[in-house]
């Protein structure tokens, strides 16, 4: 999701003259763009392009995203020991799970009930990405010990 977000913030820049795309993104995007010519009216797809506020904080969240995955990868190659590594990403997950409650918290309780419904969907749909990624790790390090004691 956030790689679409990052390639349509890409396109916005290319139209303020900034850094032009790719073919490949370029492809990605103009399938993107008629995905949501198609899913909306005329009207609410030339709104969402007057939006300026809207997309520079699909930029700022791409670009996050982006860094965080760029940061991570750099952690990775530079560890000392892949237990500590593993230690300090428990940890960084840990305190951010909590900052995301605390904020979901307040969200959810700001919200008119029209938008609450939609908000929680959202927020059932991050716990379920979450669960399946522990699982995922869970397996792999399993399956790590079970390879070093053979």
């Amino acid at each position: 999701m956030y790689k679409a977000l990052y390639i349509m913030a890409l396109q916005h820049n290319k139209f303020k003259g900034k850094k032009p795309l790719g073919r490949e993104q370029e492809s990605i995007y103009n399938r993107s763009v008629h995905a949501c010519q198609v899913s909306t009216t005329r009207e609410e797809f030339f709104f969402m392009n007057d939006v300026p506020a809207f997309v520079e904080h699909l930029k700022k969240l791409a670009q996050d995203y982006h860094d965080t995955h760029h940061s991570l990868e750099t952690r990775y190659r530079e560890m000392e020991s892949a237990e500590k590594f593993l230690v300090e990403l428990r940890q960084q997950e840990s305190e951010l799970l909590n900052r995301f409650r605390m904020v979901q918290n307040q969200l959810l309780a700001s919200l008119d009930e029209e938008i609450l419904e939609e908000a929680v969907e959202l927020c059932r749909i991050f716990d379920q990405v979450r669960i399946i990624n522990q699982f995922v790790i869970q397996a792999l390090i399993a399956k790590g010990s079970e390879t070093e004691a053979d």
